[in-house]
C-alpha cells in the first residue's frame, strides 16, 4: 500500500460519504482514488443527470471512461461495478483494489487476492 492512501483507509464508512478522514462509501473511495490518480472521478447521479439531459446513455461516468468487454483483465485505474446483496464499486490502484462496505469499512485488497466478480469494468481512455 502506498503511504498516500492511508488516510482513505482510516476513514469510517458512511453511506453517501465523500470526505476523506470524516466519512466515505464505496463511490467516495473510488472518486478520491481516481482524483489522486489525476482521473475524472465517476460521480453517479450528476453525470447520469447530465447525460440524460443531453440525450445520451447515462452511465455515471464522465467523458473519457469506456466500458470494457469481458473477460476482464484488471489494470491500475480500472473501476469495477460490483453486483450482489450490497452492490457497490471499487478501483484498482497500485496493485490493490480499494472499496468500502458497511461490514468491512474502507479497505484495500491485493489485486492477486481479489475474487469478487465485477458486472462492469470501466477504464479511462482519453
Amino acid at each position: 500500500m502506498t503511504e498516500d492512501m492511508r488516510d482513505i483507509l482510516h476513514t469510517p464508512y458512511v453511506l453517501g460519504g465523500r470526505t476523506v478522514g470524516i466519512e466515505l462509501d464505496c463511490l467516495g473511495v473510488v472518486g478520491e482514488v481516481a482524483r489522486r490518480r489525476g482521473l475524472p472521478a465517476p460521480d453517479g447521479w450528476p453525470s447520469i443527470l447530465k447525460a440524460m439531459k443531453e440525450g445520451r446513455v447515462a452511465s455515471g461516468f464522465p467523458p473519457g471512461w469506456r466500458r470494457q468487454s469481458p473477460p476482464f483483465r484488471l489494470q491500475d485505474g480500472d473501476v469495477l461495478v460490483l453486483p450482489g446483496d450490497h452492490p457497490g464499486c471499487a478501483i484498482v490502484h497500485g496493485g490493490r483494489v480499494y472499496t468500502a462496505h458497511p461490514d468491512a469499512g474502507v479497505h484495500a485488497i491485493a489485486l492477486s487476492r481479489w475474487n469478487r466478480a465485477a458486472s462492469e469494468v470501466w477504464r479511462f481512455e482519453p
